[in-house]
């Protein structure tokens, strides 16, 4: 059943809320109404449709593509949980204060469960409210994150690579922690991890960590390579103006290239897709976010037609 939620004021200025299209905006403030007290949903493309946009003319795989371009920029997260898939909504509890958290009968995020293993402890306010309690949970410590945010306690250093809708910055205190239970007990842990090296292509709803001496390194320098030749043929493709060095890009291009990929499947996915130039509400799709996020490459990269099928039908299209 749907729920009264709060819209803060803070997302009418939300970098990352303007970043997207203006219907995932729209489905990320109306998405919270049909989430428990702890920002989870289940999650059915079908279903979301009815629920969010049921009297729009939005279908039910244009919902899936919101979802993906909302994750794209770690407003959401999507995981699998007892044989079905489940919506998180990303710092929930921020901007959400139940008057009675109710205990949830729908299964936690991984991040979530760690930390409050128990939805019903949750509940009754037994989850950890301070910052010493939650770094003791964090392998890395708060000061494994500053060491790697850099040098300031308020974590301003950490810039773009730790954004999120609440344009969230390194907890380092109390006051950041406290009242934020269960979405910010899992930032610091989670950072923690970012901040070690770990889980940077294990799920692209963590932000890349970019150190100065990534531009050195003779892997890294691969990975731009690839993704310079990727982006310049979606360019070229279906004319498009997509930086090739963009945090976000090279965040998909580096977690592909992990599973084994090469330049030729970003450029074939490119290609397998490239029909949906000829579609009004498909072709804003046409982009890195989409073609080249986990849920969809490989489903892409083997649709029929290939490179050279789709060359023969656009040849003199552009």
């Amino acid at each position: 059943m749907a729920k009264i939620r709060s819209v803060s004021p803070s997302a009418c200025i939300s970098p990352d809320l303007a970043a997207v299209s203006d219907r995932a905006a729209l489905m990320f403030l109306l998405l919270p109404c049909h989430c428990d007290d702890y920002g989870v949903m289940p999650y059915h493309p079908a279903k979301l449709k009815a629920l969010v946009f049921p009297m729009r003319d939005v279908t039910a795989d244009e919902c899936a593509l919101l979802v993906d371009e909302l994750s794209a920029h770690d407003m959401v997260s999507v995981y699998e949980a007892e044989g079905a898939s489940w919506l998180h909504v990303t710092n929930f509890s921020k901007y959400q204060h139940p008057a009675r958290m109710r205990r949830s009968d729908w299964p936690l995020p991984p991040w979530l469960a760690a930390q409050c293993p128990d939805s019903a402890a949750t509940a009754q306010g037994q989850c950890p409210d301070s910052a010493e309690a939650v770094r003791e949970q964090c392998a890395g410590s708060a000061e494994a994150v500053q060491g790697q945010c850099g040098s300031s306690a308020e974590g301003a250093e950490c810039g773009e690579n730790f954004a999120s809708p609440d344009n969230r910055q390194c907890p380092d205190s109390a006051a950041t922690v406290q009242g934020q239970c269960p979405d910010s007990a899992e930032a610091v842990p989670r950072q923690c991890r970012e901040a070690a090296g770990e889980g940077e292509g294990e799920g692209e709803n963590h932000r890349a960590i970019a150190h100065p001496a990534d531009f050195d390194d003779p892997a890294e320098q691969i990975v731009r390579d690839v993704a310079a030749q990727a982006v310049a043929h979606l360019n070229r493709r279906c004319r498009r103006k997509f930086k090739d060095d963009s945090p976000a890009t090279l965040r998909l291009v580096r977690a592909r290239m992990r599973e084994g990929h090469t330049a030729a499947d970003f450029i074939a996915v490119v290609d397998n897709k490239a029909h949906w130039m000829t579609d009004p509400k498909m072709r804003r799709y046409l982009r890195p976010e989409t073609l080249w996020c986990a849920k969809h490459f490989e489903s892409y990269l083997n649709e029929g037609g290939g490179a050279d099928d789709a060359a023969g039908e656009y040849s003199g299209a552009f």
